[in-house]
């Protein structure tokens, strides 16, 4: 699932329960859960560590920091929110379309 977020694949051709594509920066949506939010210190750091970016190139996530700086179980329970939630609206969609076909 790491290994999947860092390279682009996870969540792939799913969609968020808000009805967008989900993409590693929709992370910040309120219909996905938020089990682990970045302290103050943390979002200081983050700037701090993705300052050398250009402003519209910092596409950078919480999860990107946490798995920068080693904090891999909690990145891995914020991944596993995530995607329960995306499993979620899946499977109401494809409920919602089996009605449909009836």
């Amino acid at each position: 699932m790491l290994f999947a977020y860092r390279r682009n694949a996870f969540g792939q051709k799913k969609k968020c329960p808000c009805g967008q594509p989900y993409l590693r920066t929709h992370e910040i949506c309120s219909y996905l859960p938020h089990p682990v939010p970045l302290s103050l210190d943390d979002r200081r750091a983050k700037d701090k560590m993705f300052s050398h970016l250009e402003p519209q190139d910092r596409k950078v996530t919480d999860l990107d920091y946490l798995l920068n700086v080693g904090r891999l179980d909690e990145a891995t329970k914020m991944l596993t929110a995530i995607s329960t939630k995306l499993g979620e609206a899946y499977h109401k969609e494809q409920s919602a379309a089996s009605i449909g076909m009836a």
